[in-house]
């Protein structure tokens, strides 16, 4: 399966079961996808092509904050 990148912007404060972000662009790249990361908090995660997703709230594994680490 092919593996696409996803750029969003988180909206206001994260919370764990759910937060507000908006679609940023989908990229070819993982490269490509920080780039789109223009600033704090823009976030970054991988998604496959034609892969359904549980119908619940869930965190990818690879999610990270490239301009703005979370700790």
């Amino acid at each position: 399966m092919k593996k696409l990148w996803i750029c969003g912007q988180l909206r206001g404060n994260w919370r764990k079961g759910g937060s507000v972000w908006d679609f940023q662009g989908v990229f070819s790249s993982r490269l490509r996808a920080v780039l789109a990361c223009r600033k704090k908090p823009y976030f970054v995660f991988s998604a496959k092509l034609n892969e359904e997703l549980p119908a619940r709230p869930l965190i990818p594994p690879d999610a990270f904050y490239p301009r703005w680490p979370i700790r």
